[in-house]
């Protein structure tokens, strides 16, 4: 099974594509945003795992921690 970090997976984009990975596959997903609350409260509603990692794409050093652990 693979693991699966969704950048932004708290915006109005990477919920949709979160809700859709939670809906069709089985695989590890991982929720990573500036907005960690946002992104907790997204999987809640979604029924899923509450894996989540604050993370700021605009900070080389928050996104290469957020990006060691996933495929």
């Amino acid at each position: 099974m693979s693991r699966i970090l969704v950048l932004g997976g708290a915006g109005e984009m990477g919920s949709a594509a979160v809700a859709d990975l939670v809906s069709r596959t089985d695989h590890e997903l991982t929720v990573g945003d500036v907005r960690p609350e946002a992104a907790a409260s997204l999987l809640r509603q979604l029924e899923a795992p509450e894996r989540v990692t604050r993370v700021d794409v605009e900070d080389p050093a928050s996104l290469a921690a957020a990006l060691a652990d996933v495929d």
